[in-house]
């Protein structure tokens, strides 16, 4: 019996996102068993629910777009199932969406392309420099006894700390690379009360060697070293699935862009 699959997309904030991805995919079955929602299971001596998750999240992030797909015994209504579910999870873990697929989809694991994340600055001393119109140019560490201008891109004040050798190449028109986990990156920043919020944004393939390494791609692009990367909030904030291209500008935002956006999913090409 093949079953019909609901594709569960959940977010994972707060305190869980110290939950690693095995203790969260336990938690999430038992959460499926007690809302009591009807699955099928593997055949053999110990049969298992068949769900099926994404990618492992990196311990310490938070993300928006986690998902789990559940084979079900029968139709459900989809606003149903994600009420039951959500009665059953703890705080820090909310379904957001379940969507019913159908027989056979894509499994999830080589289901989307690229995923964007977003790494908050605020506090760290990085801060986007001199806001040029280029929008394909190459960031460099600010040279002030050289008195050039200094260019665009991310300094570290007062000391210099992001350094673009350290920068994974990036797609440029014409010159779309098969070898650079980086897609596109652009920063935004929003000044409120007390806080000037300065946020990166990086979309990283998952089709090239380091490209599931989000962890790592953010060391390199800082130049920062490990204990000072596990002090910056990262957030996933969105999947892109096979066929699905990102945007090339957010708006309302000021962005300021170190590389541009291939143009197409490398999978469909």
């Amino acid at each position: 019996m093949q079953g019909i699959t609901a594709r569960v997309r959940y977010a994972k904030t707060g305190l869980a996102r110290f939950i690693g991805h095995l203790d969260t995919a336990r938690t999430l079955l038992r959460a499926v068993r007690r809302a009591g929602v009807e699955t099928l299971y593997t055949q053999g001596f110990t049969p298992r629910m068949r769900l099926s998750f994404g990618p492992p999240l990196p311990l310490g992030l938070t993300s928006d777009c986690e998902y789990m797909d559940i084979k079900l015994a029968r139709g459900y209504d989809p606003e149903t199932v994600k009420e039951k579910l959500q009665s059953q999870l703890p705080e820090g873990l909310a379904v957001t969406e379940v969507e019913v697929l159908g027989d056979a989809p894509e499994a999830l694991q080589t289901a989307f392309w690229a995923t964007e994340y977003e790494i908050d600055l605020g506090g760290t001393g990085f801060q986007p420099v001199n806001h040029g119109q280029d929008a394909h140019a190459t960031p460099r560490r600010p040279a002030p006894e050289s008195g050039e201008p200094e260019p665009s891109g991310l300094a570290k004040a007062p000391a210099e700390r992001g350094h673009a050798e350290n920068v994974p190449s990036c797609a440029v028109p014409g010159q779309a690379s098969k070898e650079s986990p980086v897609v596109d990156l652009s920063w935004r920043e929003e000044t409120t009360p007390g806080r000037a919020e300065r946020v990166l944004s990086v979309i990283v393939r998952h089709d090239v060697p380091g490209g599931g390494r989000v962890k790592e791609v953010v060391r390199r692009l800082l130049g920062i070293e490990e204990p000072e990367l596990e002090r910056l909030r990262i957030h996933k904030k969105k999947v892109f699935w096979r066929g699905e291209r990102p945007l090339t500008s957010l708006p309302g935002t000021q962005s300021n862009r170190r590389c541009t956006l291939m143009d197409a999913d490398p999978a469909s090409a």
